[in-house]
């Protein structure tokens, strides 16, 4: 199942980056389809932890509640750790048709967020393509 959960430690991220409470990374589906989860409190969520974490906002989410946006960054964060465990260079998950992600050329991926929790399942492999 997932990792021990570990508190998120970027050095040049304010308290409010505590947001991130704790995160796993899990390949127990098969070896080559990696899910990454992360715990967040809308309590400490920031607009400014997108820029902090390298994500951006779309307008779209941008006039969006507070809830959705935090949701937002916290399913799209899961996105790149998952992709950069892939070893795959992190990129900008855009929003496609129906609010579903758009992912990298090859790769294969599904987001969800629900209380307080986000995760990502994403593949290199297109025998997986049932997950996006």
């Amino acid at each position: 199942m997932f990792s021990e959960p570990s508190t998120l430690a970027v050095p040049d991220l304010p308290n409010q980056a505590r947001f991130f409470v704790s995160e796993g990374r899990s390949d127990w589906f098969a070896p080559d389809i990696t899910l990454y989860r992360c715990d967040f409190e809308l309590a400490h969520f920031d607009d400014l932890l997108f820029e902090q974490l390298g994500i951006a906002c779309p307008p779209s989410v941008r006039r969006s509640v507070a809830k959705r946006r935090a949701e937002y960054l916290a399913g799209r964060h899961c996105a790149s750790m998952a992709l950069r465990a892939l070893g795959r260079c992190a990129v900008q998950i855009a929003i496609g048709p129906n609010r579903a992600p758009l992912w990298p050329h090859s790769i294969v991926g599904s987001l969800s967020h629900c209380h307080g929790s986000a995760v990502a399942a994403v593949s290199a492999n297109p025998k997986y393509r049932g997950i996006g």
